[in-house]
């Protein structure tokens, strides 16, 4: 009963910290890192106490990587060449989709960046006064500060 307790009070903390932590986090490709780091962390509180469970998997295991094994140092021995060159299409497949991956990130990136740079010339205090201002006066010379004083006067 202990150890559930103690179970729950990690995932409390791991919970409290995470939002904390995600909260303060920016929203740029660094918090998105952060994010992660946190939902990983999140992760292995939940996942701790599995670990401390005494489960034997080891014939499991041992019988699955002896037959790969088997199956792998057979398929070498029947036509190496053959291997080497299944593997260079495996690599040559990966390589291609990495490319397409990293590809796509930076048009996204680029389309970021160009919506950020006209937002932010748009704001700029010099495009503003480019585009021209005037000072509305009122017959007797007077600044005009609000519209319904154009109104009254013009009448």
């Amino acid at each position: 009963m202990e150890a559930i307790s103690q179970w729950a009070a990690s995932l409390c903390f791991a919970a409290a910290a995470g939002g904390l932590c995600q909260m303060l986090a920016p929203d740029s490709g660094l918090g998105r890192v952060l994010k992660l780091s946190i939902s990983v962390f999140f992760l292995c509180s939940l996942l701790l106490p599995l670990g401390a469970l005494e489960l034997d998997f080891s014939d499991v295991l041992q019988t699955s990587q002896q037959e790969k094994s088997y199956e792998l140092s057979e398929e070498i021995t029947e036509d190496p060449l053959a291997f080497v060159q299944d593997k260079r299409l495996q690599l040559d497949y990966v390589q291609q989709k990495l490319l397409t991956a990293a590809n796509a990130q930076w048009q996204e990136e680029q389309r970021r960046f160009a919506a950020l740079a006209a937002k932010l010339d748009a704001l700029s205090p010099l495009k503003v006064l480019g585009r021209g201002y005037a000072m509305a006066r009122t017959e007797d010379g007077a600044v005009l500060r609000c519209s319904r004083l154009a109104k009254s006067s013009s009448n």
